[in-house]
């Protein structure tokens, strides 16, 4: 188990550093910013794997299906329907472009009661 935590470790230090991170500090009580991935790959190599050390949380994931009019750049329309298809409707929080921030439940839930409300009803937006 424990190998798995450090690999995850590893894989997000080269993904933020990828996405042009100056420093990266590795989740872990005994760390400290690096300011390159070999740094930060040798750092993770020294540090003790153990449950007081290591936290393990979730975070209200959310983006990936965004929503829109332009076919290009959107995954479904503005009526929660996944394009090219014709009965799958997306009412999640995947339907927002980024992470809100805050806990994403009521967002979810007003999203989700309008997109079934206005296909129970038969309304459609024009996309």
């Amino acid at each position: 188990m424990w190998d798995s935590f450090r690999e995850s470790l590893k894989v997000m230090c080269e993904i933020q550093f990828e996405a042009g991170a100056k420093e990266v500090a590795p989740l872990h009580a005994h760390t400290k910013m690096c300011r390159n991935l070999k740094e930060c790959l040798a750092l993770i190599d020294s540090l003790k794997m153990e449950i007081v050390s290591m936290p393990v949380m979730s975070a209200h994931v959310m983006g990936g299906c965004l929503m829109g009019d332009d076919k290009n750049r959107s995954v479904v329309d503005l009526n929660g329907k996944l394009r090219n298809s014709e009965r799958v409707y997306i009412c999640d929080g995947s339907l927002f472009p980024t992470s809100l921030g805050v806990n994403p439940m009521e967002s979810i839930l007003t999203l989700s009661d309008l997109i079934v409300n206005n296909f129970l009803k038969g309304i459609s937006y024009d996309t």
